[in-house]
């Protein structure tokens, strides 16, 4: 996995159209360098900086302007560029070990290459976010998205990309022990690249088929000699082509520390016969790579072969020499190296065999429990990363399923929203008229009236005369009751358009039922149904009061759960519904200015039964605030209790609503419902409908239409209602709300 995490960062670039020799490329990058601060924010600035972002090899340097560059890109809204931005973002957080965030910048770049349809482009991002889960050790997924890729490049007949994706997906196949398929990969590739005759893939293929072998050797606890012949014969090979061709340096040293390494591995192995030869081969190679290395200014890359070099010198009982180049290589190490943790391995390794074959045993064991921590600490990382990486492939296959239908359903409830607000804001001022008009006629006849009884007691005699005066004003009376009846039905077809229509319902949960009956003409209880994306909400309240001041409460309530709701994201930990009803509290508190909590006094507020409903997990959120819900599953009726904490600040208004998370089957049936139907009064004796006998109701219809259950709901109160005593038939007590949701 090291080789293909180094081969990552030379691959990452590798596809973009620009090539320009060293000397002009350094040249021309320091000459943009020092101007792109200072030219206009046009088209030639945003290719300076893809030019900048494309030959620097220092990561903060790409990170910087590619940066830049993508702010560019944005406002020209040339979106090409946006996701050549994101690619060397990504790359700079590659190499600098920010796998999470390289994988996020690719996923992006992938996005915006898929709608502009570059197929190139998207095979290429395919790649480098399958490397980078290589790199977070996430096989499965980076053995799925490098699959994809080869596939895209067969079809765009890239054969020397075909063949580095078969490397890359041998070398992960080698990781996660499945040789056979790793060894599939490495022929094919060495076949494909002999065909085109591409030297550098066919020594590429070799070496990785050495390194197989030498990972199946120690897969099997060292036992098979015979694999470190078949290691060393594919390295000799790949080494044979690389010096009879123009040969990739980085390849060399990649090559020489596993040709150093065999050769090792066969001395210290039981059956070797020629051991001192074995070693001298051994020490042949890893000269060879520090020579090498040294020419090229290849730096600290070395450490592979100090580590083998420390070994070789533990192997030839040069205890001295070996102890000195392990604690230079560890000093050197700490002084130039951030993430240690890989040389830390090795190091330890290194220590472990050199006090063992010194019999210091302490030593050893110490060494050993600092390897056997590293290796814990990484594991501990892998998962955080995993996490954190499942976490946004979640988000963004949503978006990938979402994005065309995110931007419409905004805008649309953007709409919605300032709609109804506009309509509340109608509809208050309406309201308020009609409380001063209402108000002041009241006034107006009280003192008109008083003024007619002091005029009756002191003229009895005007009677005949004031009568038609006395007529006049009954007139007045009836015109205003009139008005303030037709206000109010208006009020009421207001309060109809505030809440969705039962087609609405319908809409969002196709098998369904709504039976609602206000008291007066307005209504203090309502249902409430919202949808986003996969989630479907559901609510029925009970406000306090009814008619008039029930209806402004009912308003306010829609107002506030249509806010709250918009407001939620369904990505978040908080998207609850006790969470929901817990904002929808805070929001009526502040609202009615409900600041003191041993105020009893004002106890205006509402109950609630609250459900939020998954689409794709099949799993129901319910919250109730005094308002149960009931469940039916196969004729057995499970009522589900609320909390019992209003939504108000009174009683226990801190404490927080209990989330209920229910499992639902296809044919379940959920109702909720006011008490408005519990209460009524009706029967021979006087009594409330109760709950006992709406579970019995419901008990004899749920299996029927929703259609029939409304008639059957309907017939059952009027008859309960209309059941005479000895005053007569039973006047509504209340609103009523009931909901049925079959799934």
């Amino acid at each position: 996995m090291k080789a293909i995490q180094k081969i990552m960062v030379g691959v990452v670039l590798s596809v973009a159209p620009i090539v320009v020799s060293g000397q002009e490329s350094s040249s021309k990058l320091d000459s943009l360098l020092s101007t792109v601060a200072t030219m206009p924010d046009d088209t030639n600035k945003l290719n300076a900086l893809y030019y900048i972002g494309f030959n620097s090899n220092n990561t903060d340097t790409v990170d910087k302007y590619s940066k830049m560059m993508l702010d560019l890109a944005t406002q020209l809204d040339n979106k090409k560029m946006q996701a050549q931005a994101y690619t060397f973002i990504a790359w700079s957080a590659y190499c600098s070990h920010d796998f999470v965030a390289a994988y996020m910048y690719n996923t992006q770049a992938l996005d915006i290459f898929r709608k502009l349809d570059g197929k190139y482009d998207i095979a290429s991002i395919y790649m480098y976010i399958a490397t980078t889960l290589a790199a977070m050790n996430d096989g499965a997924q980076a053995i799925d998205y490098y699959k994809l890729s080869l596939d895209m490049f067969y079809e765009l007949e890239d054969s020397s990309t075909v063949c580095m994706i078969l490397s890359y997906l041998g070398g992960i196949s080698v990781d996660n022990y499945m040789f056979d398929s790793a060894k599939d990969y490495f022929n094919k590739s060495v076949e494909i690249s002999t065909a085109c005759n591409d030297t550098n893939r066919i020594a590429n293929g070799y070496m990785m088929l050495g390194h197989l072998y030498m990972r199946q050797y120690k897969y099997e606890n060292f036992d098979n000699y015979k694999q470190l012949d078949t290691a060393c014969v594919f390295l000799r090979k790949s080494r044979d082509i690389m010096l009879n061709s123009n040969y990739d340096f980085v390849d060399m040293m990649q090559l020489l520390p596993k040709l150093s390494n065999v050769y090792l591995q066969k001395a210290l192995h039981p059956d070797c016969r020629a051991k001192s030869r074995m070693l001298d081969s051994c020490q042949y190679y890893f000269d060879e790579g520090f020579r090498l290395g040294l020419e090229n200014g290849y730096g600290f890359s070395d450490f592979e072969l100090r580590i083998i070099k420390a070994k070789y010198l533990i192997a030839r009982n040069r205890m001295q020499e070996a102890f000195k180049l392990i604690r230079e290589t560890e000093q050197q190490v700490i002084k130039s190296v951030d993430d240690i943790e890989d040389y830390s391995i090795s190091l330890n390794e290194c220590y472990v065999e050199y006090y063992q074959k010194l019999g210091d045993y302490k030593h050893a064991f110490e060494h050993s429990q600092q390897l056997y921590n590293t290796y814990e600490q990484r594991n501990v990382r892998s998962i955080q990363v995993k996490i954190t990486q499942a976490q946004m492939q979640t988000e963004f296959d949503w978006k990938l399923r979402q994005r065309n239908r995110e931007e419409f359903e905004r805008e649309l409830i953007h709409k919605e929203r300032e709609a109804r607000q506009r309509m509340m804001m109608v509809f208050f001022l309406f309201a308020f008229l009609i409380t001063v008009f209402f108000a002041t006629i009241i006034h107006r006849n009280s003192q008109k009236r008083k003024h007619l009884n002091e005029q009756l007691n002191r003229q009895n005699e005007e009677l005949a005369a004031n009568q038609e005066h006395i007529l006049e004003q009954s007139k007045t009376i009836s015109r205003a009751n009139h008005d303030i009846t037709s206000s109010i039905l208006y009020a009421r077809h207001i309060q109809e358009v505030a809440m969705p229509s039962v087609e609405v319902v319908r809409s969002i949960f196709p098998d369904s039922m709504v039976f609602f009956r206000p008291r007066d003409i307005v209504s203090g209880d309502f249902y409430w149904v919202a949808q986003v994306g996969r989630y479907k909400a559901v609510a029925v309240v009970d406000c306090t009061g009814h008619g008039v001041p029930g209806a402004f409460m009912s308003m306010l309530g829609i107002s506030i759960l249509n806010d709250k709701f918009a407001a939620l994201d369904p990505k978040s930990p908080n998207f609850t519904a006790a969470n929901m009803l817990d904002m929808v509290r805070d929001t009526l508190r502040a609202s009615l200015r409900q600041n003191n909590s041993d105020d009893y006094t004002n106890k205006d507020g509402m109950d609630i039964a609250f459900c939020i409903f998954d689409t794709e997990t099949s799993v129901l959120q319910y919250a109730g605030a005094f308002r149960p819900l009931l469940l039916v599953r196969n004729g057995e009726i499970v009522q589900h209790d609320a909390d019992r904490i209003p939504i108000s600040s009174y009683l226990s208004t801190d404490k927080p609503f209990t989330n209920n998370e229910l499992e639902i089957k296809q044919g379940d049936v959920i109702y909720m419902y006011s008490d408005g139907i519990t209460d009524q009064f009706g029967g021979a004796q006087t009594q409330k409908f109760t709950a006992r006998r709406l579970r019995d109701m419901i008990a004899g219809m749920y299996q029927k239409p929703f259609d029939e259950q409304y008639e059957i709901i309907e017939t059952t109160i009027d008859t309960w209602s209309a059941t005479p005593n000895e005053y007569g038939p039973h006047s509504q007590t209340d609103d009523m709300v009931l909901v049925g949701i079959r799934f």
